[in-house]
């Protein structure tokens, strides 16, 4: 934990600090080098400076953490990541997995507290410029260049305009700015293959995130399909974005589990398994033994390993 923070940039004596309040949290060394945990998520570290931003417009690339493959094998994996090892490095890569999720749709209180209107071509650059701003540097899009994202940026809010990915639905809606008539967020609604309605694209830019925002956009894109007599919604998040899944959680959606999936968690599990009996840690390892029984009861027997 101490080098990964001089690798960080911060200084011997910065390092040691942080090393020792982590220490006695239940953060490792993989979760640390993906950002899942940076200084101001510790108690005791909030007026701590925080982990130095990357530069504006910089793509996520694959996470590299030098170590001894003995190091290696202990290490603790984050779910949904493939940990690959050479060069006397660690190799942390996203998955390209989307997890499915849905729900019943239910008339919801809408809080007027953001200016929402319906989706318009008029908005299309603003609509791709929103969606390169908030994915150029997310698990997504891990190891694409800028022009790739700008790409898919464009193709995405040209199908949904052309159709190719399935009809679009009168429940997409923007947010504005607060006194402005500028994007803020947009939430783009589609019917799929089966003729059912899919949170095709959701966003917030991220100085209007933490507001509510993605919230009031669901919700009011919920109404509109409840009245046109839908009555469920589909929507899909990357298996390692843990702020998607916990949002689509808190919101109601539940999680459709593929046998891919469940084989994932079943071998995530017995590796974290074999990981805590290696170090001889118990606190926690019947939970885990018993979470394991549970997702791999759900696989059918020729799919069982």
């Amino acid at each position: 934990v101490f080098w990964l923070w001089r690798l960080r940039g911060y200084s011997a004596c910065e390092a040691a600090i942080f090393s020792r309040e982590i220490g006695s949290h239940r953060y490792t060394a993989c979760q640390l080098a993906v950002g899942v945990v940076t200084t101001p998520c510790i108690p005791s570290l909030r007026n701590a400076p925080c982990v130095r931003p990357l530069s504006r417009w910089v793509a996520m690339k694959r996470k590299t953490v030098p170590m001894s493959f003995d190091e290696y094998e202990l290490l603790e994996r984050p779910f949904g990541w493939k940990v690959e090892y050479w060069d006397e490095q660690a190799h942390l890569t996203p998955r390209e997995i989307g997890v499915t999720t849905r729900i019943d749709l239910l008339p919801r209180s809408l809080q007027q507290n953001h200016a929402l209107i319906p989706v318009h071509p008029f908005y299309t650059e603003q609509m791709i410029a929103g969606y390169f701003e908030v994915f150029v540097d997310s698990v997504e899009f891990c190891g694409w260049s800028e022009e790739q994202v700008q790409e898919s940026a464009e193709k995405c809010i040209g199908h949904y305009f052309s159709g190719k990915k399935g009809e679009a639905l009168p429940a997409s809606i923007i947010a504005l700015e607060p006194n402005s008539q500028r994007l803020a967020g947009l939430a783009l609604f589609i019917l799929n293959r089966e003729q059912k309605p899919h949170l095709e694209l959701l966003y917030v830019r991220p100085q209007f995130q933490g507001k509510g925002m993605a919230t009031a956009m669901v919700t009011w894109g919920m109404n509109c399909l409840i009245e046109s007599d839908f009555q469920e919604l589909f929507s899909t998040y990357h298996i390692c974005n843990q702020e998607s899944r916990l949002w689509h959680h808190k919101f109601g959606f539940r999680d459709i589990y593929d046998s891919y999936y469940i084989r994932l968690k079943c071998s995530w599990l017995n590796q974290e398994i074999w990981r805590m009996e290696t170090l001889g840690l118990a606190e926690g390892l019947d939970a885990l033994i018993e979470e394991r029984d549970e997702w791999e009861s759900q696989l059918d027997p020729e799919d069982r390993y």
